[in-house]
């Protein structure tokens, strides 16, 4: 019998462990979308070129008491240059070289990206910075000729107006 009580204590603690121990995982969950949606939605359609990955600020150490308070650099920088500009909430220009942003992490849906290489994305725009990550909708430049002539040729555009006519 003192053998039962003890295996069943094991198991309880065993239990309580792991209960007390489970941390919950943060993953990368896209909304699956077709890309007339994406297009449709997304504030800010580019094509841009990736000049070169750049570092970032490093933070000045006196600024945090405590190690825990120091922001994590989880984010990829770019300088990036906007080489034509197809949708635009706030004016975004063609040619400006600008900073841009993307998670390093898989639990905030990285993006890789590749200096020299050019993509078609949607991004946000936060004062003149851009951003995207691996939600936003993106295709290398080489494979957008299809996606460019929607874009150009107003087929975007008639398809949003009817995806919103029947909603």
């Amino acid at each position: 019998m003192y053998l039962n009580d003890a295996a069943t204590a094991a198991v309880v603690v065993s239990c309580l462990l792991l209960m007390f121990s489970y941390q919950p995982v943060m993953a990368c969950n896209c909304p699956d979308i077709s890309d007339i949606e994406s297009f449709c939605s997304a504030e800010n359609i580019v094509r841009l070129k990736v000049l070169k990955e750049i570092e970032p600020e490093p933070e000045p150490e006196s600024e945090f008491e405590d190690e825990d308070e120091k922001p994590s650099s989880d984010y990829y920088h770019y300088k990036v240059r906007i080489e034509h500009v197809y949708k635009s909430s706030k004016g975004l220009t063609p040619q400006a070289e600008v900073d841009f942003r993307t998670p390093k992490v898989a639990e905030l849906c990285y993006l890789n990206l590749y200096t020299g290489k050019q993509y078609l994305l949607d991004v946000q725009d936060y004062n003149g910075d851009l951003s995207a990550n691996a939600c936003s909708w993106i295709k290398r430049w080489e494979r957008a000729q299809e996606y460019v002539k929607i874009l150009s040729d107003g087929t975007l555009q008639s398809a949003c107006r009817q995806d919103r006519n029947h909603a």
